[in-house]
């Protein structure tokens, strides 16, 4: 796994930036630039479905972490409105069911082995997947095994290390 890092510095967080090539079986890195993400004033510019933002809200108030993820992310920065978000938490997936469920949406158990289930909001599915790590995977899609993890870092290093690394919160940057 190739894992992106950012540094942390009182309250800025220093991000690089990569462009990258994939040449033969190799993936090639071209820093684009570095800066500050507070520097970049991301949040108020990036358009966010206010479905999304209600379940990031909830599970937040329940207690958990949560971010948006993968292709919602990309559409956002590239300020085009995203067909479908994706949100990564800590809430095991059954809290998450419970929590929605207890809120009056409708809870789909889309991949609950792989800690996924999918809420509702205003009939708009958004995927909501408890970190996790994956094991190896033998049918090239979907991971033989997963462990659930901790942080939101852990689930990121299973992603490929194009958008689908990135996670995004308004209060909290890239």
């Amino acid at each position: 796994h190739h894992k992106g890092r950012i540094r942390r510095s009182g309250r800025t967080s220093a991000a690089a930036v990569f462009l990258f090539s994939s040449v033969g079986d190799s993936l090639l890195f071209f820093p684009a630039f570095s800066t500050s993400i507070s520097a970049m004033n991301l949040s108020p510019d990036i358009p966010i479905d206010a479905r999304a933002l209600y379940v990031l809200n909830k599970l937040e108030e329940a207690g958990h972490s949560a971010w948006l993820v993968g292709g919602c992310v990309r559409d956002a920065f590239m300020g085009i409105k995203a067909n479908d978000c994706d949100i990564a938490t800590s809430a095991p997936w059954q809290e998450t069911s419970s929590l929605f469920k207890k809120a009056g949406h409708n809870v789909v158990e889309t991949g609950a082995k792989h800690g996924t289930v999918t809420v509702l909001v205003e009939s708009v599915p958004l995927e909501v997947t408890t970190y996790r790590v994956d094991g190896v995977y033998s049918d090239a899609r979907h991971p033989d095994t997963v462990v659930f993890a901790d942080t939101i870092e852990d689930d990121l290093s299973r992603r490929d290390f194009r958008i689908n690394a990135m996670a995004f919160h308004p209060s909290r940057g890239l």
